[in-house]
């Protein structure tokens, strides 16, 4: 959403286990760090909630959580 990656300290998740929870609160925690350029013509919320969603599935598929 942004010219550069951003770095987001997830941190305070360390030692938890990974479950489906856990994938929700990482996407929530990212959606609410990120900040869409305006230059973009796709509606800024929906592009956040696109992030938000495409986190979890890779949460999920990296830990494969079911």
């Amino acid at each position: 959403l942004g010219p550069k990656p951003k770095i987001i300290d997830l941190s305070k998740f360390a030692g938890r286990i990974v479950d489906e929870a856990l994938a929700e609160e990482i996407s929530q925690r990212i959606y609410k760090g990120c900040a869409p350029l305006p230059n973009i013509p796709y509606d800024p919320q929906y592009r956040r909630q696109r992030l938000a969603v495409e986190v979890k599935r890779a949460v999920r598929t990296f830990f494969s959580i079911e």
